[in-house]
């Protein structure tokens, strides 16, 4: 019996499109339950980079799989999907943002369908009979054509899932709560009709103080609602120094094992109205190393299952910008599920006998003991007031250090450009005030895993012959995570010198970050580690800051209006490789950086 009923998992990048048959199988003996998808696999011409929400991803939308020009695609597409999940004892689940209108969308409907502008955006008016009767129709009709689907995830308050304002006069005398509730309860009684088993799950995501309270009085029996364990907790990543402290914005690894508001509201609606409580997890890197698969801190994780156990949790959501990878986490998982009644401290021992062999899990263990320490130590959760978001940005923007150029001006200007630049430009964290903390967090998290390579060396040996493969590879995920951290130490030291301080000796940074960038690049391109996060594209990110960069960035830039900001190549011949393109730009500035020095 599984310690869980409930496990949702979500594909990484490389199952995004069609997950294999070998993936499959090794969610579900590690004790998964569903496939949950979110994330659209098509490509869209009509794909606007102005568009915040459409141009550097997009997430599967109620209209396109039922009324689109490409419906019948996606519907072939997820019943296919569905279909090879079922063969390996899965169901389906769909994470929805909705109610939710692409741009096409905005174009075709019926103008009386949209409600007035609300975030710069149209919404769906579900105070119109019309409307609201093809949304819940839609619903129905999803789980109608596909047999294999029993759960849908529903979002709103980001990604374009929007409702009417309340100056809308069709929606105006009720609060945004209160219509919340009752389309909630509208769409669970409508799939029941098709679905009796249904199970719909309302995702508290960016829900106010009032939201839970309010949605709970609309439904008389059981809904379940996913949470997040942490959020909104304080954390101290240095007790030296609890000045440097901040509020989890999203979830972290490093999470210190305090429950945050939105969990106990979460707690209190699954009780109050006889549902499940679930959580999402971040078994992914996301913003310890955000594009990597996962960081070797499962200690953490394995304490996050605990609490959940303790405190009535029925399941999990893989975390739905990151997936989950097969490897070490998966294995814990897979530890955790099918072993319901041990210890914490039992669970990390039979993972580490079991992925590399009785002689070699003491040192395993060090090693998961020192990748713990660092996660703990990471500066992602810093209250930065000048900083828009802090620690819900700075992790997701840190993962594109190794790959994104070092920009001067950037820097110097030491301010949070929002979205004059892209939302997750790394320049936009480089205030002046974060620089001292980020910098000392960053050397503190690297001096807990600076033997872990040695540990490593050691570990291969005492390894089961079998099970060396499993050491190789977390031994390059763990130095892909130590080489990301380097490289924010080095981003953050050359800023600083950038901004005025004469202690830094910026000619070691630059050639210091110039090696990490080649390790990385050379690591990155293993297909077998999977870098890579499962919803944003890399290079689309970086277009959104640095257009020149990438392969498309002359496109970028124009739709962008950057084209006045168009340097020229560092070096002929990059632009389309953002490794090329900071590697040049940075052996630019170090030849600068000497010749300024001799003369």
């Amino acid at each position: 019996m599984a310690l869980f009923g409930f496990a949702a998992a979500m594909p990484p990048r490389c199952e995004q499109l069609f997950p294999t048959d070998r993936w499959l199988a090794a969610i579900h003996a590690a004790g998964y339950t569903h496939l949950c998808l979110q994330n659209d696999p098509f490509f869209h011409p009509e794909m606007d980079l102005r568009v915040w929400g459409e141009h550097m991803f997009r997430l599967l939308g109620l209209f396109d799989l039922i009324a689109g020009p490409r419906a019948r695609s996606y519907q072939a597409w997820l019943a296919a999907v569905a279909e090879r999940a079922g063969r390996h004892g899965l169901q389906l689940a769909l994470q929805l943002w909705e109610p939710r209108l692409t741009q096409y969308a905005r174009r075709i409907l019926p103008a009386d369908w949209k409600g007035p502008a609300w975030r710069g955006i149209e919404p769906l008016c579900v105070g119109h009979q019309p409307a609201r009767s093809w949304l819940l129709d839609s619903f129905a009709h999803l789980f109608a054509i596909v047999p294999n689907l029993d759960t849908l995830i529903l979002g709103v308050n980001d990604n374009q899932a929007i409702l009417c304002p309340e100056t809308c006069p069709r929606c105006g005398g009720k609060t945004i709560e209160q219509r919340l509730g009752r389309l909630y309860e509208e769409i669970r009684a409508t799939c029941a009709r098709v679905r009796p088993d249904v199970r719909i799950v309302l995702y508290d995501w960016f829900w106010s103080p009032g939201t839970v309270h309010s949605i709970r009085e609309h439904f008389a029996g059981p809904v379940a609602i996913l949470t997040r364990l942490e959020r909104d907790s304080l954390h101290i990543p240095d007790p030296d120094h609890p000045e440097w402290a901040g509020h989890i914005f999203d979830m972290s690894v490093g999470w210190s094992n305090a429950l945050g508001p939105d969990f106990r509201a979460a707690a209190a609606f699954a009780s109050a109205t006889r549902g499940d409580l679930l959580v999402m997890l971040p078994l992914s890197g996301m913003f310890e190393a955000f594009e990597l698969p996962y960081v070797p801190a499962v200690s953490q994780l394995a304490a996050k299952f605990d609490r959940m156990r303790t405190h009535g949790v029925r399941g999990w959501v893989d975390y739905d910008c990151g997936g989950i990878h097969e490897g070490l986490v998966l294995d814990l998982v897979r530890t955790i599920q099918h072993n319901p009644d041990k210890t914490v401290e039992e669970w990390l021992a039979q993972l580490a006998e079991e992925r590399y062999g009785g002689s070699a899990a003491p040192v395993a263990r060090q090693i998961w003991e020192r990748f713990d320490a660092a996660v703990r130590a990471l500066p992602t959760i810093l209250d930065v007031p000048t900083v828009r978001a802090f620690s819900g940005r700075f992790g997701v923007a840190m993962g594109l250090v190794p790959s994104h150029p070092f920009l001067a001006e950037r820097a110097a200007a030491g301010r949070d450009a929002g979205h004059e630049f892209f939302w997750f430009d790394p320049h936009n964290f480089l205030v002046p005030e974060a620089i001292p903390a980020v910098r000392h967090l960053m050397a503190r998290a690297l001096a807990f895993v600076r033997e872990a390579p040695a540990l490593f060396g050691r570990l291969a040996p005492l390894a089961d012959p079998d099970r060396r493969a499993n050491v190789e590879k977390d031994a390059l995920i763990a130095e892909l995570s130590i080489l990301n951290w380097q490289s924010i130490a080095n981003f953050y030291a050359w800023a600083a010198a950038i901004q005025g301080d004469a202690t830094i000796g910026l000619e070691q940074v630059i050639q210091e970050e110039i090696a990490v960038t080649r390790r990385y690049r050379e690591l990155a391109a293993r297909p077998e580690l999977e870098v890579g996060n499962m919803t944003w594209g890399q290079q689309r990110m970086i277009a959104g800051s640095a257009p020149w960069v990438v392969g498309d960035g002359e496109h970028a830039a124009a739709v962008l209006g950057l084209t006045d900001r168009w340097p020229d190549p560092p070096a002929p011949g990059v632009a389309g490789d953002p490794f090329a393109w900071k590697i040049a730009a940075l052996e630019a500035q170090l030849a600068a950086l000497r010749a300024r020095t001799e003369g």
